[in-house]
């Protein structure tokens, strides 16, 4: 079984709305290729939209969105954040906001954190259906 970090991909766009269409297509296509359901499929790419929207909201000085998914056999965990910080990560009331309910939704976990950088992240998940029945 090869190692999850050979099949990890790495993405990194200018923080422009237009790069969202990129993320998730990418996203779909690595989704496509371990074999996820289409509804899955939809729900990460929604997540990453609302990843992306969230954190060019609360970014403005940001010069990269960066996006990070590790595909293995139980699940793909998608990490998206930023270059720059925000102070304070998270942000005060973000369980209340549209795009964290939204990805908190539709994925099987969701976090806020911040890289090793000290830059901000949002990580969520989604399983496979064969990890969601064991």
């Amino acid at each position: 079984m090869a190692d999850h970090q050979d099949r990890s991909v790495f993405i990194s766009v200018p923080p422009r709305t237009e790069s969202i269409a990129l993320l998730r297509t990418v996203t779909g296509g690595v989704a496509t290729r371990m074999q996820l359901p289409l509804d899955a499929i939809d729900d990460l790419r929604l997540a990453v939209d609302e990843a992306v929207t969230l954190l060019l909201m609360t970014s403005r000085g940001a010069s990269r969105i960066e996006m990070r998914l590790d595909p293995t056999d139980a699940e793909l965990t998608a990490t998206v954040g930023t270059d720059a910080p925000i102070e304070p990560w998270p942000p005060h009331g973000y369980q209340e906001t549209l795009p964290w309910q939204v990805i908190s939704g539709l994925t099987d976990g969701a976090q806020m954190a911040r890289s090793e950088r000290g830059t901000p992240t949002i990580t969520f998940a989604k399983r496979t259906l064969d990890a969601r029945t064991t």
